[in-house]
C-alpha cells in the first residue's frame, strides 16, 4: 500500500552523484516530500563515499536550499571530419 509522493532519478560516476531529475505530488506539498527525498538522496550519496552532489542545469530555488551554487555549462559539439 501506500502513496507515491515523490520521486527522483539520478547517476553515480566517479564520486559524483548527480540528480537528472525530481518530481513530487503537489496534494502532499504541505510536507515538502520533494525537498525530503532530496535530502535523503545526499545523504545516501555521501553514505556511499560520493564527495560531490550535482544538482544539473537549472536555475531552481529549492537548489539553493542546499546550498548550491551556480556554475557555467559549457556545452561541446563533436562532428566528423
Amino acid at each position: 500500500g501506500g502513496q507515491l509522493a515523490a520521486g527522483t532519478i539520478g547517476f553515480v560516476c566517479d564520486g559524483t552523484s548527480s540528480l537528472y531529475n525530481s518530481a513530487f505530488d503537489r496534494a502532499w506539498g504541505s510536507l515538502a516530500p520533494g525537498m525530503v527525498l532530496v535530502a535523503e538522496d545526499i545523504r545516501l550519496a555521501i553514505d556511499e563515499g560520493c564527495t560531490v552532489f550535482d544538482l544539473l542545469k537549472g536555475d531552481y530555488g529549492y537548489k539553493y536550499r542546499f546550498g548550491a551554487v551556480p556554475r557555467r555549462v559549457r556545452r561541446l559539439v563533436v562532428e566528423r571530419p
